[in-house]
């Protein structure tokens, strides 16, 4: 539920939704104090896209050789990233990913192709492939220091 930047209308909304028998209701928040009235008022989740995106955004951007990632959890994460040059010519299972970086390669996306999911462990590696890998951050940031 979202009523642009009227506050009052959302509280009113929101209090009147569950009065009606909503099951589950969504509310956008743009401060902590807002979040905290509308769980009050019977909001069930509370999101904040404004500083989601803007969140995505400055990591996408300050992360070097991050080409775009979707936050899964709190501490798990989808990265598209370059793959490392000593994997270049190499297939996946010769690069020795998973066991080594801990991640997983979920696809491969490239000029020629286009995307493959769930590559097969014999796919090898081509330097103008994005790879599609999940992992924990703190996994994912130890691999990316060596890009």
């Amino acid at each position: 539920m979202c009523i642009g930047s009227n506050f009052q209308s959302s509280l009113e909304i929101t209090s009147l939704l569950k009065e009606l028998g909503a099951k589950y209701v969504v509310c956008k928040a743009s401060r902590d104090i807002h979040a905290k009235f509308l769980l009050t008022n019977g909001a069930d989740e509370v999101i904040y896209p404004d500083r989601d995106i803007a969140e995505k955004v400055a990591k996408r951007f300050t992360a070097n050789n991050v080409f775009d990632y979707i936050e899964l959890t709190e501490t798990h994460s989808v990265y598209e990233i370059p793959p490392l040059k000593s994997w270049v010519g190499k297939t996946i299972i010769e690069s020795n990913i998973r066991p080594k970086y801990h991640i997983s390669i979920l696809g491969i996306k490239n000029s020629s192709c286009g995307v493959t999911m769930l590559p097969p462990a014999g796919y090898t590696i081509q330097a103008n492939d994005h790879l599609m890998i999940i992992g924990s951050t703190t996994d994912v940031n130890k691999l990316l220091k060596q890009l």
